[in-house]
């Protein structure tokens, strides 16, 4: 990135500075790290107010995954029939870190039972990795989803209406207190 500023002297002559901005990567070896993918978890999480089936992947080295391709397809075991998908193209993930891969459910509701999920990643540079994760899947009185073996989730209480009760109380107080 190239600066230039423009003074002006009290004799009415110009000069121009110029000022340079360079960036540099330092590593101790000249060895390439190679890219390593670890899955975590598969559970069903609260997204963006949508019951998701998220996905945890881990970069465990300590080295940029460039042009990242990670694709998720949920089946019933045993069978081709792809009957959620999502796929996520040209990412970079850092060093040392996790990624949560939502699949949303709310459009398309998935049936109690056993379900696989068939996870994909891949970059340019050749590498790949593939798991097969099973999973089951159940619903509980219309509360919302859940995976067994993980935390119940629960929706969120509406605090708004505790907020508008404690304020107009505290009104109704202040008028009767200072009128």
């Amino acid at each position: 990135e190239i600066e230039q500023i423009l003074q002006e002297t009290s004799s009415g002559t110009m000069s121009t500075e110029f000022s340079y901005v360079i960036g540099a990567r330092i590593s101790e070896t000249d060895k390439q790290v190679k890219n390593e993918l670890e899955f975590r978890k598969i559970q069903v999480e609260l997204y963006d107010n949508q019951f998701s089936i998220m996905t945890y992947l881990a970069n465990i080295t300590s080295s940029y995954i460039e042009d990242l391709n990670i694709s998720i397809n949920i089946t019933e075991p045993n069978k081709d029939k792809i009957l959620l998908s999502e796929k996520k193209e040209h990412m970079r993930m850092a060093p040392n870190s996790q990624i949560a891969f939502p699949i949303t459910i709310d459009q398309s509701k998935l049936p109690d039972g056993v379900y696989e999920a068939h996870i994909s990643a891949n970059t340019q540079d050749g590498f790949k990795k593939e798991w097969t994760q099973p999973f089951k899947f159940k619903t509980e009185s219309g509360e919302g989803y859940v995976i067994e073996e993980t935390s119940e989730i629960k929706k969120k209480t509406n605090n708004w209406i505790y907020i508008l009760i404690l304020s107009i109380s505290v009104l109704v107080l202040g008028i009767v207190l200072f009128w």
